[in-house]
C-alpha cells in the first residue's frame, strides 16, 4: 500500500526526497555543486578517519599512505571543481 505525502502544491510518494521548488532539484550546475559538495565532506570524513586510525604509528603501513595520497588527491580535484562551479 502506497502513501502519499502532500506539501505545498507538490505530491510527493512515500520515500521520495526530492522538492521540485529546490534550486538545487532543476539547476543542474547547483545539483552538480551540491554532489560536489557532499562527496568532499565525505573525502574529508575518510581522511580524518584514517588519519585518526594510524596517528600512533611511527611507520604507517604503505596501504595507509597510499589511501592517504589517494584521498587527499581526490580532494583536491573536488575543490577544484567546486571553484569552477
Amino acid at each position: 500500500m502506497s502513501s502519499s505525502l502532500h506539501r505545498g502544491n507538490n505530491q510527493y510518494d512515500e520515500g521520495d526526497i526530492s522538492d521540485y521548488d529546490d534550486p538545487y532539484e532543476t539547476d543542474p550546475v547547483r545539483y552538480e555543486l551540491r554532489n560536489i559538495q557532499n562527496v568532499i565532506q565525505v573525502t574529508r570524513q575518510n581522511i580524518e578517519a584514517l588519519e585518526s586510525r594510524f596517528a600512533g604509528f611511527e611507520d604507517p603501513p604503505k596501504e595507509y599512505l597510499l589511501e592517504h595520497e589517494e584521498l587527499t588527491s581526490k580532494l583536491q580535484e573536488l575543490e577544484l571543481k567546486e571553484q569552477k562551479l
